[in-house]
């Protein structure tokens, strides 16, 4: 076998073992799920700033602006005081997708 097949046939097996990642909307918003309401959350990272970010939550009729702090698992509106990340929580869910 030549080294240009062995090369392409290890290309081929390589790309096997990519992992597909959600595509992201082309506006920047991605889909989070739902709440308890059965309302679809919505979020946007508008700033990323070492371990915090600032995004955009989109549900039940309103675009709220949240503060999320990746090192400490804290999140807060802002200039309020930092809570706790609650586990399992559609929060969570969108903490996770905004520290990646």
């Amino acid at each position: 076998m030549k080294l240009s097949a062995f090369v392409a046939a290890a290309a081929v097996i390589g790309s096997s073992f990519l992992i597909p990642v959600p595509a992201e909307a082309r506006n920047g918003w991605i889909r989070v799920g739902e709440n308890i309401d059965n309302e679809t959350l919505y979020m946007k990272v508008d700033r990323r700033n070492g371990a915090f970010r600032n995004v955009s939550l989109n549900f039940g009729g309103g675009i709220y602006q949240r503060e999320i702090n990746c090192n400490s698992w804290y999140r807060r509106y802002p200039g309020e005081s930092w809570e706790p990340i609650m586990p399992q929580s559609i929060f969570e869910t969108a903490a996770i997708k905004a520290c990646r």
